[in-house]
Order: structure tokens, then sequence, then C-alpha cells
């Protein structure tokens, strides 16, 4: 009787990101690793998603109890918080709606997925743990005296770079741009000469059509940060041509 090979441990990979646009674009290395064959799970974590699932407790409850019983479930809730549910001024009994770390504050994105690693229950498992930022956020977080590099490190959280912005990396993906730095402002006009379709934010399905794993290790040859992200999931850059 043959025996069955030991099936190789897949490698655990925590990304904090901002919001839609950067989930989006973790989906998509997601993506390229399962075509390539890499044997790796990317646990992709974002305050807007953490706040959105949040927000959408109410619905779930009503959906699990029904109507009746969710009433129910509020006035013993409220009671046993002494909330006076006669009042139409009561407090309501849903948690408040948590303030996406998105907005320009580098530090509450690495502060969320700090927290949200902790109370993971596989932690232990999880090889690398990141938080791809924007570089001109961390400039304007760091002049408002925000320093999104002090709570990384207090996370043991690394840190990763997009410059300036998910919209001036995506640019450098298409060919012949890989070379070109933009600033944070232009960002959004120069990737639309290249793709007028784009809307923000994109779906990872648009950015599995629009790219594949060969844009990014172009792009990677100039780009340091790219280079350290394609390395902890285990591709190389492509190699520079000599002249």
């Amino acid at each position: 009787m043959r025996r069955r090979r030991p099936v190789e441990p897949r490698r655990v990979i925590f990304i904090g990101v901002e919001g839609e646009s950067e989930r989006a674009f973790a989906q998509f290395l997601q993506r390229c690793c399962d075509s390539e064959g890499r044997h790796l799970h990317l646990i992709i974590n974002s305050p807007w998603q953490n706040s959105a699932a949040r927000q959408n407790r109410p619905a779930v409850a009503r959906k699990r109890l029904g109507s009746a019983r969710f009433r129910r479930f509020r006035r013993l809730h409220d009671t046993f918080l002494g909330r006076d549910t006669a009042r139409p001024d009561a407090a309501p009994l849903l948690p408040r709606p948590v303030k996406p770390g998105g907005g320009g504050d580098s530090v509450s994105v690495v502060e969320e997925a700090g927290r949200h690693l902790a109370r993971h229950s596989a932690k232990r498992d999880i090889s690398d743990k990141l938080v791809l930022l924007d570089r001109d956020r961390i400039e304007q977080d760091l002049k408002a005296g925000r320093d999104a590099q002090a709570a990384a490190s207090g996370w043991n959280l690394k840190m990763l770079f997009q410059d300036p912005n998910l919209e001036g990396l995506l640019f450098r993906l298409r060919p012949g741009h890989e070379q070109r730095r933009i600033m944070a402002g232009d960002a959004m006009a120069e990737l639309r000469k290249v793709w007028p379709e784009y809307r923000k934010p994109p779906t990872a399905d648009q950015l599995s059509r629009r790219f594949t794993l060969s844009d990014v290790r172009r792009a990677a040859r100039y780009d340091e940060e790219l280079q350290k992200l394609l390395t902890v999931l285990g591709f190389e850059p492509h190699r520079k041509t000599r002249k």
C-alpha cells in the first residue's frame, strides 16, 4: 500500500490594510499566489471591514432571532444595562459605529490590525505579520505627531509602503511606467490615463482582469517595498535587463 506524501503545511501571512481598495489588492495578490501554486493563505484585515461588520450586527441578529424574539432580546439587554427603553431618546442597543482607520490616520490602521491579530485564534501559525500603508499618509501623520512605526513595533508588525499610494502603485504596474514616480495628488489622474474605467474602490476581479503577477514582478525591480512584499510571498522580482 502506497503511503501518501505528507501535506506541506500552508503558510499563513497576516496583512493589515486601510480600506476596500487595499483589501482588493491583497485579494489580487492571493489569487496570484494561487495561480502559481503557492501553498499559503493571506489573512486580510481592514478597519473598514471590521466597522462594516459591527454595523451589520443588528440585521444579522434580527434575521437569526426573528422580529419578536429580537425585540424581547433588546428589552432584556437594555434592562440589564439600565436603559429606559420607554424613552424615545434611549441609548441604542447596538454598538456605535467604529470610525474606520482610513481618512489619513495610518496609526489607526496599525492599531486596528494589531488588535485583530491579538484576537485571532490561529495567531501562532502566522509566519509573517504585515501592515500595508500609503507612504504619503505616513509623512502627513508624522507632521501631526502620529508615529505609525512606533505603533507597528509595539504590535510586532512589519510596515510596507505603497508609494505614494495604491493608485500610484497600480499606475506603475502598467508596462513602460515602472520607473515613473508621481505625486499622491496626481496619482488618480495619471492612473485614469492608462485605465480610464478605474473607479475607487476597485474589486479583486477588476484587478485580476487588468494585471498579472508578471506586472507586479516587473514593477518590483524598481520598487524596494514591492520587492519586500514579493519576497514574503515567496516570489522574486524580474531581473533587470543588462544593456
